[in-house]
């Protein structure tokens, strides 16, 4: 049940209207049944005055007789304003008596008569006082008059009877409406009250249920589920007012977290990169060293500045200069490449340098060839990647063998990304160590643990810098010889395994 008047309503303006409907109809009650009260008790005293009056009137007739015979007996002024006052109260009673007989025949005909004889009687005394002697004319009237004096009393008796009944009769009437219109008012008492219960027991559930609802949503919201739906509105301002309030406060809560999530998303983004900026110093820090580890190892530098005062002695300056041009170029790289990247071509310079080396080293007894196929002077890669690559094949590629060595590096721009393939024809690596490898163990042999490290550096310095896993990979099979494949993705590619 709702009723469109209390609809956006407050509950105080709805427990106002209650009180007031209850009040208004108490009210009603109390007045409407005053009312008939009132009407009954006027009724009531109307009905014993007019009674009482036709009851005087018979007195009064009386009283008229006896005055007209003394003033007749005596002439006695007095006796004469007797009966005229007695005339008079007899004339003003019919008078009062016609409006309330109504159209009643049976009271009409009492009252005309009563009111005819009156007349008469009026019109005999005025004879009568006009004889100054009794003479026997005078005394037929007289007994004429006393006669009809008896039936204007025996009338104003039946009048007063008739009446009686007829005011018993109204006045019934009176009472029986009276008891319906009682009967009428405990209906629309109890209309009113009913409606009024009605009214508040809607209004107690409506209320009700919408309060278990907030409170089911509070106890879910305290739980931390923040998706749980929002309060509807209500037809209750103040509970739209909470509701409001509620859903605003699930909003913020819901918004708080969310803002949070996302900060400690970006400080956990923060952090990974400040960890993998650590790592990528860390393992850029260590191939630096491991590069100068080996330019510093005292053979090495032994060898080549033997080399070189060899070839000092026996061949012409321009070989010695080009060997310390790159060793110098060699030193000076390392000392001077700190940064993230470096580009490709800058890379090769050094392992161009590092491979005339070798090769002036080793003579005949190796060969060493770099092939770049397209245009590689936009690509930039971290630095000191390929130098522990080439170091690995020369070591590799030469020890354990009669046969001459032989390194190739191929570097190849393809769509997408440009490969770098350093291939040597020495023992290879064993499946165990290459495993290793690749999962990004160095190996336990110590002698080959300084160029396993920096395999392994390169390894993760790659996927660290280019958040990538695949662009890593070694092909070896023992005596067949190995071949190290870098890919380096160029911008805005993500390669894919093939």
């Amino acid at each position: 049940m709702k009723i469109s008047f209390f609809v956006n309503k407050s509950i105080k303006f709805r427990l106002v209207i209650i009180l007031l409907i209850i009040v208004l109809t108490i009210i009603f009650g109390l007045g409407v049944s005053m009312y008939n009260q009132q009407v009954i008790a006027k009724e009531f005293n109307r009905f014993i005055s007019n009674n009482t009056s036709m009851n005087l009137l018979s007195m009064e007739i009386k009283r008229a007789e006896e005055s007209l015979e003394k003033y007749l007996r005596s002439r006695n002024m007095n006796d004469w304003f007797d009966y005229n006052t007695s005339n008079i109260r007899i004339t003003h009673t019919l008078g009062g008596i016609r409006s309330e007989i109504g159209d009643d025949n049976k009271n009409l005909f009492y009252f005309r008569t009563l009111s005819n004889m009156h007349e008469l009687q009026q019109e005999l005394a005025e004879e009568l006082i006009g004889y100054e002697e009794l003479k026997p004319e005078v005394y037929s009237k007289i007994s004429y008059l006393r006669t009809l004096y008896s039936f204007m009393d025996k009338q104003a008796q039946e009048l007063a009877i008739s009446y009686l009944e007829l005011s018993s009769s109204q006045y019934s009437e009176i009472l029986e409406r009276s008891q319906e219109n009682t009967n009428r008012i405990f209906a629309v008492i109890l209309t009113f009250s009913t409606m009024a219960i009605m009214l508040s027991v809607i209004l107690t559930l409506d209320i009700t249920s919408t309060l278990s609802r907030l409170s089911s949503s509070a106890r879910q919201l305290s739980h931390g589920n923040f998706d749980v739906p929002d309060i509807k509105s209500s037809n209750y301002e103040e509970l739209n007012t909470l509701a409001t309030a509620f859903n605003n406060m699930k909003k913020d809560i819901k918004s708080y977290i969310h803002e949070l999530h996302e900060k400690v998303e970006i400080e956990l983004q923060l952090n990974e990169e400040k960890l993998n900026n650590i790592e990528k110093s860390k393992l850029l820090k260590e191939a630096q060293l491991l590069t100068l580890q080996m330019q510093m190892n005292p053979h090495f530098l032994f060898n080549t500045l033997n080399m070189i005062s060899r070839m000092a002695m026996f061949e012409d300056n321009a070989t010695t200069i080009k060997l310390i041009e790159a060793i110098s170029e060699i030193v000076r790289y390392n000392l001077e490449n700190k940064g993230k990247v470096v580009p490709l071509e800058k890379e090769l310079d050094v392992v161009r340098a590092y491979t005339y080396i070798q090769e002036m080293r080793y003579q005949d007894r190796m060969s060493l060839s770099l092939n770049i196929n397209g245009d590689v002077s936009h690509v930039t890669i971290p630095p000191m990647i390929l130098q522990p690559i080439v170091e690995n094949a020369v070591k590799h590629g030469l020890r354990d063998t009669n046969k001459d060595g032989m390194i190739s590096i191929d570097v190849n721009n393809i769509q997408g990304y440009v490969t770098i393939s350093v291939t040597d024809n020495g023992v290879g690596i064993a499946p165990g160590d290459l495993e290793n490898i690749l999962a990004g163990n160095p190996s336990e042999d110590k002698s080959d643990s300084r160029t396993s490290i920096g395999i392994v550096n390169v390894k993760n310095r790659l996927e660290l810098h280019f958040e990538q896993q695949n662009l890593f990979d070694i092909k070896s099979s023992p005596g067949q010889g190995t071949t190290v494949t870098i890919k380096v993705p160029l911008e805005g590619e993500v390669l894919t395994d093939a």
